[in-house]
């Protein structure tokens, strides 16, 4: 959801770190109840940030060119194509793909993302240049968009929002399966 709302212009956009269970976990934070109070409407200009979006002519630059790093937020067994997603026609990944599940970035016991230095190390495996995260939906790979971009600082990371569902949709376009090369 905060990748949409940026692509499409908000730019005053924050996450609550450790989520809900997050907040509640400290009895000195505030919780209000009962019906909340509406807001008068208002015009706001969608205005799509191209930076922050590979669209499918873009990424078939990118496989033939080999011009940008081709990140997969998805688990191995997706990467490798021994699982397929429903909404993917074929299993497998973006041919040349690097593969960096983006359940690396969470830390399960705190409900939220691994500290910073942790995310560095990570991510550090993340070639330099542009890249391009996608998934089977664009929901996982927004994760690593998430920590390259805005946690990390790189400004040349775009996020494929079509991914594995678009890409497949046309048998032409070519899919790898296997362990990476």
């Amino acid at each position: 959801m905060y990748w949409t709302l940026k692509v499409v212009g908000h730019r005053r956009l924050s996450l609550l770190d450790g989520g809900w269970e997050g907040w509640r976990a400290d009895p000195g934070r505030p919780v209000e109840t009962g019906p909340g109070h509406a807001r008068p409407q208002s015009r706001y200009p969608v205005k799509i940030d191209p930076a922050l979006r590979a669209d499918l002519g873009r990424v078939e630059e990118a496989v033939a060119r080999k011009d940008a790093t081709l990140l997969d937020a998805r688990g191995i067994g997706y990467f490798e194509g021994r699982e397929k997603s429903p909404q993917a026609m074929r299993a497998g990944r973006l041919p040349g793909a690097v593969h960096l599940d983006q359940a690396q970035a969470y830390d399960a016991s705190r409900r939220g993302l691994k500290p910073a230095g942790e995310l560095e190390r990570i991510f550090s495996a993340v070639p330099k240049g542009e890249v391009v995260s996608f998934c089977n939906t664009g929901q996982a790979a927004a994760t690593n968009w998430f920590v390259l971009a805005e946690l990390l600082g790189r400004s040349d990371v775009r996020l494929y929002d079509g991914s594995m569902s678009e890409w497949t949709q046309d048998e032409k376009r070519p899919v790898e399966t296997g362990a990476a090369k």
